[in-house]
């Protein structure tokens, strides 16, 4: 009976574990992607650049959706959000980079890309995005204020 329990026990303490841990990963992914829209920002700004054919407002949009439903507990497509904002992001700084490089830092990894699985296209994203948040510009110009950025990505 008692080794019973304690199987039992570590069965659910390992659920509990992997749970929680799994929900800190879509937390840490959203996280790192808003760490990578600034640093695009930064890029953006330190090379007087005001447009790079509307991807920083995109990016924009869809990772205030990924906190939206973040916040939501909607974490998978919070995640499908945030690393399509990273994607773009990682765009812009290896466009600005002088030798095309980004730090592995930024990258999406491969526990990131299993968590992606099954989202809707890019297409679709940026649809019901724009559905979740209509009045958000499409000119990067209007995001290159580091002030600015905070009242879109911030999470709770």
């Amino acid at each position: 009976m008692n080794i019973t329990k304690t199987i039992f026990s570590a069965v659910l303490l390992f659920f509990i574990y992997t749970s929680t841990a799994q929900v800190d990963d879509h937390k840490n992914c959203v996280t790192l992607t808003n760490i990578t829209v600034y640093k695009a920002q930064k890029q953006m700004i330190s090379n007087h650049s005001t447009e790079f054919q509307g991807k920083l407002a995109k990016i924009i949009l869809l990772q205030s959706n990924a906190i939206y439903y973040l916040e939501g507990q909607n974490k998978l497509i919070a995640i499908c959000y945030s690393l399509l904002a990273r994607k773009y992001a990682l765009e812009i700084i290896q466009f600005h980079s002088a030798d095309n490089k980004v730090d592995p830092y930024y990258l999406i990894s491969e526990e990131e890309k299993k968590l992606s699985n099954n989202c809707l296209d890019e297409s679709q994203l940026l649809k019901q995005g724009k559905n979740n948040f209509p009045n958000y510009s499409e000119n990067d110009k209007d995001y290159l204020d580091p002030l600015i950025l905070s009242k879109y990505l911030d999470i709770k």
